[in-house]
C-alpha cells in the first residue's frame, strides 16, 4: 500500500512542471535563459549583459540573472524590471512574455552611465 501512495503522489505532481502554450494549446517545458551582468571598469569601459542563448522563441521566458559587477543593479527587458541584485553574485528571476519577434534590448536602468546593455533576438 505504501508504494502505491508514493507512485500516485509522483504522477499527480508531474503536470505542475509544465506550462500551457497559448498558441498551440499544448503543454511545454518552461524556458530558462541565464543572464550575466558584467559591469564596466571605470568610466572608459562599457559593461555588458550576456545571455546564455542569444535567440529565443516568442512566448514566456524566465531569465535567471546573476550580477557579477561590484555595484548593485536592476535588470530590465521588454518593460519588465528585476528586483535589486547585490554585487558580486546577487541574483534575480524575471518572467517575460515576448509577444512579437524582434530585437529586444536589455539594460541596467540604475547604471548612471547607461552603458551596461545587451540584446536578445526573439523569433516566431
Amino acid at each position: 500500500m505504501i508504494g502505491r501512495v508514493a507512485v500516485t503522489g509522483m504522477v499527480v505532481a508531474l503536470p505542475f512542471l509544465m506550462f500551457l502554450d497559448r498558441a498551440s494549446g499544448s503543454l511545454v517545458s518552461p524556458r530558462v535563459v541565464k543572464v550575466t551582468i558584467i559591469g564596466h571598469v571605470g568610466l572608459s569601459t562599457n559593461g555588458k549583459i550576456v545571455f546564455s542563448s542569444h535567440t529565443i522563441r516568442r512566448g514566456i521566458t524566465t531569465f535567471r540573472i546573476t550580477n557579477k559587477d561590484s555595484d548593485y543593479h536592476f535588470f530590465e527587458i521588454n518593460g519588465v524590471d528585476s528586483r535589486e541584485m547585490g554585487p558580486r553574485g546577487g541574483m534575480a528571476l524575471v518572467r517575460v512574455d515576448f509577444k512579437k519577434p524582434g530585437l529586444y534590448h536589455a539594460s541596467c536602468p540604475d547604471d548612471v552611465s547607461g552603458r551596461i546593455n545587451g540584446v536578445v533576438t526573439v523569433i516566431a
